[in-house]
């Protein structure tokens, strides 16, 4: 079935300021918190590796998303068909949590430029080297994306057993223009 296509909407502009001489804006294109009744937000569930779970141990609110083991798309969330025509960068916001992460597990974010196919890492996050275990932290990534029309995001987990969960909440994405 066709994806949904999101454009900018009517969320408030903001500014970020770098230099005293150089003002970044940014409009909110997706924001999501996982809560009921809209559980998955924007986002498309990979598969049955990727969950929604509900409960104190969420971020913000009772809802996050859980993805387990290295079984590819299938422990993964996506959204594509982010359109880009008026920004110059896109930057993605979101909150995780690992549990019963071990050794050589890790999660990554991931791009898919123009409808490709093809998804390309943008960060992957290794445990106790990035993060350890039961603890949320905060993640801001930036890619330019002058040279696309259209991009995906994913969030795949990379974990070595299926028990071993890494939880998203609280995402999002921003379209950059200066």
């Amino acid at each position: 079935f066709p994806s949904p296509t999101y454009s900018p909407t009517a969320a408030p502009s903001a500014q970020l300021t770098s230099e005293p001489s150089q003002k970044i804006h940014y409009e909110v294109l997706i924001r999501n918190g996982f809560e009921f009744p809209n559980r998955w937000g924007n986002f498309v569930k990979g598969g049955p590796h990727a969950g929604w779970i509900r409960g104190r141990i969420a971020h913000g609110g009772l809802g996050a998303l859980a993805l387990r083991g290295n079984y590819g798309s299938v422990s993964s969330i996506y959204v594509t068909n982010i359109n880009l025509a008026l920004f110059t960068s896109l930057r993605v916001d979101f909150y995780h949590l690992s549990l019963q992460f071990k050794k050589g597990d890790r999660f990554l974010l991931e791009y898919m430029p123009d409808d490709s196919g093809l998804w390309i890492e943008l960060k992957t996050y290794v445990w106790r080297r990035h993060f350890r275990n039961v603890k949320w932290y905060h993640r801001s990534v930036t890619l330019e994306t002058r040279e696309y029309d259209k991009i995906g995001i994913r969030l795949r987990s990379d974990a070595s057993v299926t028990r071993r969960k890494i939880l998203i909440d609280d995402v999002t994405i921003m379209g950059m223009h200066s």
